[in-house]
């Protein structure tokens, strides 16, 4: 401002800002405008005094038209929308300049270029928002749809010729794929209903039901055998592995089954041979100090191989499998060998694969122990499970960056991040339980959702020892199983489990299209949620 204050104005030129807030539009939508001139005194006399009349010694041009505009602008915004006026300002810049000339003219000041006027509306950006969201919803629920149909004919070819399904998601367009497989991991989900996850920590066993998803019947056993290390689940039987030897618990209290010599470490693993009553035969365990230790009904504990030893497995011929560092041997041959220490070994149908701590897999046949495939996850591996999968599984690896569900057969990976990795992993085929890289807590994720939150179960908490293991005991509904029926049968049961999803996916678009109100605030109703993401969470 250039001006003396202590006689009347002589000279006075500045840019004015007049930001007119708040205005409500014809659409009912808000409407912010910013208006901006630049503003001159007249040199006349009259002028000079009409100015200093009204502005005073600090004159506040700005205030003035901001109160002198506002009528302007709503009588403006009670006939205009906002799309229309955002859209182009014209109109609205030459009524406000028209008055501000008029105005600023009877106090002695001339309007000047430039005029700038600009109209924004918060409520009609964010409907606007709103609305490119639910088309990108309703366009990705109708791709998922269309996904599902064509997973329910797959599954429909799977049923009428018996192929492995990787040999069929082969013909399936690459891009396609990894949809095609969440979308069949969502149909083979829904086969298992209840389970049991069997946690050990320390001297303690605890368990996760399925309908609760919270850690309870937290249980100390006894300390005959020392700390607990591992556990196997086998039918009814739980096989707890220990510093001095194993429990087996068939439900009616634990017996123990003792070995002679005490190691820093534990047994890492056990296979059992039952009669055909369900109760055990022969019991192996591996342990990293002492090798392979077995319990034989009317023999001795001995020790059958020296160590170290990991990853047991009886073959369809009752012969012994397991792992010594990279080697996999079966009656004291090695059959093959890794690059680096066996982690897991995993049945696969009618295979084996050992998963190495580099990623290496390799595939054999359960019978003749050929080896059928050879590949690498191209990531370090601490620990693997099976997933159940359309008759056959998928691995499940734990690795430094979390969790992958990988297929042998296809390639086709869904990863899963955790900060610190997992160490230790568990499946069925709706729920992948992980150790995290601490073994302070239990992730419980949906195998087919990758969208939903995982579960987290603090076992630690309760325990006051760090996670050692864990193992499913599950079940399959009595009207819907893999064994109700033919194998074909049961095929075409997730076939049509899928036809149904997506018929449902397809009546929720239409009722969200019909009834807007029903979907909440705008927002489209969701295709089908995972009782991971909406299950509250259980810090327990």
């Amino acid at each position: 401002m250039l001006y003396d204050v202590s006689v009347k104005p002589t000279t006075f030129e500045q840019r004015v800002e007049v930001p007119i807030t708040g205005l409500v539009c014809a659409d009912k939508h808000d409407l912010d405008v910013s208006f901006s001139l630049r503003v001159r005194l007249n040199d006349t006399a009259a002028d000079r005094a009409a100015f200093s009349e009204r502005f005073g010694d600090e004159p506040d041009v700005g205030r003035f038209l901001i109160d002198t505009l506002r009528p302007t602008a709503d009588l403006l915004t009670d006939v205009l929308d906002a799309a229309d006026i955002t859209a182009d300002t014209s109109v609205l810049e030459e009524k406000l300049t028209a008055e501000a000339r008029r105005a600023l003219f009877a106090h002695g000041l001339a309007v000047l270029a430039p005029i700038e006027c600009t109209a924004t509306s918060n409520t009609l950006r964010r409907a606007r928002l709103e609305a490119i969201a639910e088309e990108e919803a309703s366009r990705r629920s109708e791709a998922q749809a269309e996904q599902l149909r064509r997973a329910a004919a797959l599954l429909e070819d799977f049923r009428r010729t018996g192929a492995p399904v990787g040999d069929l998601l082969a013909n399936v367009d690459a891009a396609e794929r990894g949809g095609m497989v969440q979308n069949l991991l969502r149909a083979s989900a829904a086969e298992t209903t209840d389970w049991t996850l069997h946690i050990v920590s320390g001297e303690t066993t605890a368990r996760v039901e399925r309908t609760r998803m919270q850690l309870e019947q937290v249980a100390p056993m006894s300390s005959a055998l020392g700390p607990l290390r591992s556990i196997t689940v086998v039918g009814a039987g739980r096989y707890i592995g220990a510093q001095r030897g194993v429990w087996v618990d068939h439900g009616h209290g634990p017996a123990a089954l003792e070995w002679t010599e005490s190691g820093g470490l534990g047994f890492n693993a056990a296979a059992v041979q039952s009669e055909p009553g369900g109760q055990w035969a022969k019991i192996v365990a591996t342990h990293g100090e002492f090798g392979v230790i077995q319990w034989q009904l009317g023999e001795a504990t001995r020790q059958i191989a020296a160590p170290p030893a990991r990853c047991p497995h009886f073959l369809p011929d009752g012969r012994l499998l397991f792992s010594s560092g990279p080697e996999v041997i079966v009656d004291q041959s090695v059959i093959t060998e890794l690059p680096n220490e066996v982690v897991a070994v995993v049945t696969v149908d009618r295979r084996l694969a050992a998963v190495g701590a580099d990623g290496a897999v390799v595939l054999l046949d359960a019978n003749t122990l050929e080896v059928l495939k050879k590949f690498s996850v191209g990531k370090s591996v601490k620990h693997a499970a099976a997933l159940p999968w359309l008759g056959s599984a998928r691995l499940v690896l734990a690795t430094d960056a979390g969790v992958s569900v990988i297929g042998p057969d296809d390639g086709l990976s869904l990863d899963r991040s955790v900060p610190g990795g997992c160490k230790v992993v568990a499946a069925t085929a709706d729920t992948i339980a992980a150790v995290t890289g601490d073994r302070q807590r239990v992730l419980l994720f949906s195998t087919w959702d990758a969208a939903a939150e995982p579960e987290t179960i603090y076992v630690t908490a309760k325990t006051k020892h760090r996670d050692g293991d864990l193992a499913f005991s599950f079940r399959t509904s009595t009207d819907e199983t893999a064994g109700v029926g033919s194998e074909s049968q049961r095929r075409g049961r997730l076939a049509d489990r899928l036809f149904t999803t997506g018929e449902r996916d397809n009546e929720a678009r239409e009722q969200q299209r019909d009834h807007p109100s029903l979907t909440g605030h705008g927002r489209p109703l969701p295709c089908r949620r995972s009782r991971h993401a909406s299950r509250k969470r259980h810090h327990d």
